[in-house]
């Protein structure tokens, strides 16, 4: 059943198809679009693993429990709302976070196919063939085509922009975090097929990693560049917390850029700021006041 499930949601998702002739092109152009889609909510593309996680198993638990009826609804033409039984209801801080995570697993294992090193390992059928490479591009354009398909149809909204009416008449703030319900038939089939291509992809993308260690021992310097550039921006949990399973890669590239960005500051600002302290007549420190002391206590 989950097979038979996993093509009725792509049939009914309507999911666009991206410009490119080859599937490389195409994976590029899909990304650029969804993060565009994205960034428009979200600057930064900063989220919380565990979250994504309870929402891919809240989504999954959902699916399994309704199956069935799920399928049946997805396979009418008709269809254009969920009964309300079968409607799935998401918290929307949970859900961002989901939206997100999805996108950034999908994005940071373009590497290998931006550098064009997993169309030179197909081409050798040693460790690819062009049946894995076509399935993990699919996954990935489905992640990026359903962004963009709910950007289109008004759904992206739903899951980061606050319900209209936030404030009440006492003076409460907006809400925090609202109710997402996938109702519609088309968003429906979105988030199924979500639930099949994060699955796919999360697993594809430890081969992705060992095709970048591999190139860096090499020295593929053009698909090292573009396996650093895949993660670039995408963060998740703490900042920088997205290089993990990079760091071999990155140690001596991030070591020397670390070392001349400090010597660059401390040339550019910290020489020339101790010169002008130590020149400058020396004046005397001025007490403070009581009552500003007061406050702090009491506001800590």
């Amino acid at each position: 059943m989950a097979t038979d499930l996993a093509t009725l949601s792509l049939a009914r998702a309507d999911l666009p198809r991206f410009e490119g002739v080859t599937l490389q092109e195409q994976l590029l152009a899909g990304r650029d679009a969804a993060l565009a889609a994205l960034s428009w909510y979200v600057p930064v593309l900063i989220y919380d693993p565990d979250a994504a996680a309870a929402t891919l198993r809240q989504i999954s638990a959902w699916a399994e429990r309704n199956a069935s009826e799920i399928g049946a609804v997805l396979s009418d033409p008709s269809a254009v709302a969920l009964p309300e039984h079968l409607q799935l209801t998401l918290g929307s801080d949970r859900a961002q976070q989901f939206l997100i995570a999805i996108f950034t697993v999908a994005a940071e294992g373009l590497g290998p196919w931006a550098s064009g090193m997993v169309t030179r390992e197909v081409a050798t059928g040693k460790r690819i063939g062009e049946n894995w490479a076509r399935a993990d591009a699919e996954a990935r354009l489905q992640v990026f085509g359903g962004i963009v398909k709910m950007n289109a149809d008004g759904h992206l909204a739903l899951f980061f922009t606050p319900p209209v009416g936030g404030v009440s008449g006492f003076g409460i703030p907006p809400l925090l975090v609202w109710a997402v319900v996938v109702a519609v038939v088309g968003l429906a089939g979105v988030v199924t097929c979500y639930l099949f291509a994060a699955k796919r992809v999360e697993l594809n993308n430890r081969l992705m990693r060992d095709l970048c260690a591999e190139a860096q021992a090499k020295g593929d310097a053009e698909t090292v560049r573009q396996c650093v550039g895949a993660a670039e921006g995408l963060q998740k949990g703490t900042p920088f917390a997205f290089l993990e399973g990079f760091e071999g890669l990155l140690q001596k590239v991030g070591t020397a850029v670390i070392a001349g960005v400090l010597v660059y500051v401390l040339a550019r600002w910290m020489l020339p700021a101790v010169v002008r302290a130590a020149s400058a007549p020396r004046t005397a420190l001025r007490r403070r006041p009581a009552y500003a002391e007061a406050e702090w206590e009491e506001g800590d």
